[in-house]
């Protein structure tokens, strides 16, 4: 009777089983959710997106009360509920005369601020909490509200 030894091969096969079980197992399992920290308080995040073009009237579909979640690393995890919508004119930077950069407004572009109500804690030294999540100020990320999913950052964090 002959031993049967291990080949690279062999192992490179029993590799790429086992992460695709991994993967296959992530996908398909639940999404946890833990519940928000004990020191956790109601807090409001002022969320501002990217410019949109003016002929996209995404902030009169987004509804206060709705749901907000965000979506960090490909996952969405819920950040709060939405407490207010507001429109306003897109501050971009163009060149002046001079060739400088100035703030300026662009006229076929608005931007929607969001304010989303929280359960967050830390802020003082450290990133707010939310959800098991750090949110600091000026962070970037995509936001989905209902049917809306926004691009853009945290503007503000206020208590």
């Amino acid at each position: 009777m002959t031993k049967r030894r291990l080949n690279p091969v062999d192992l490179v096969l029993i590799l790429i089983v086992v992460f695709a079980v991994l993967f296959i197992g992530e996908k398909f399992l639940p999404a946890t959710t833990s519940a928000p920290t004990s020191s956790a308080h109601p807090m409001k995040i002022v969320f501002l997106s990217q410019p949109v073009p003016v002929w996209i009237h995404l902030a009169s579909h987004v509804s206060v009360g709705a749901p907000v979640s965000a979506i960090l690393g490909g996952t969405a995890y819920p950040l709060g509920t939405v407490a207010g919508v507001s429109k306003m004119p897109a501050q971009i930077s163009a060149p002046n005369s001079a060739g400088q950069l100035t703030a300026s407004v662009d006229p076929l572009s608005d931007q929607i601020q969001v304010t989303i109500d929280v359960q967050a804690s830390g802020g003082t030294t450290s990133a707010y909490v939310v959800n098991n999540n750090p949110v600091y100020l000026g962070q970037q990320m995509v936001v989905e509200l209902g049917a809306v999913q926004l691009t853009g950052y945290v503007e503000a964090v206020t208590p």
